[in-house]
């Protein structure tokens, strides 16, 4: 029912419906960013329209997944202190870790 309404509101021209889709964005952002900046791999995460927090979130589930992809049976790893690495260990999977 709510589909019918829809196709007829966009064929009379009320409704306009569109995929607002932000990884488009930053992809395209990170690959000018490797090609300009000779990186082997760079990361966007968007932050228009949130929140500091949803901000720190955001950055600790890309750095956690960089992290597990990338550790790849390392022993140690070395890093600096603060919020938005607090945001990292809360979404860390320590499987991927031990593994």
């Amino acid at each position: 029912m709510i589909s019918k309404l829809l196709n007829k509101a966009r064929e009379n021209g009320i409704v306009e419906i569109y995929i607002k889709d932000e990884n488009a964005h930053t992809v395209e952002l990170e690959h000018r960013l490797e090609k300009k900046y000779q990186l082997k791999e760079a990361i966007v995460v968007p932050a228009a329209g949130r929140d500091p927090e949803m901000i720190k979130h955001s950055l600790g589930k890309a750095a956690s997944f960089y992290i597990s992809k990338n550790i790849n049976g390392k022993k140690s790893l070395g890093i600096s202190w603060g919020a938005h690495w607090l945001s990292l260990f809360r979404n860390i999977h320590m499987s991927s870790i031990n593994s």
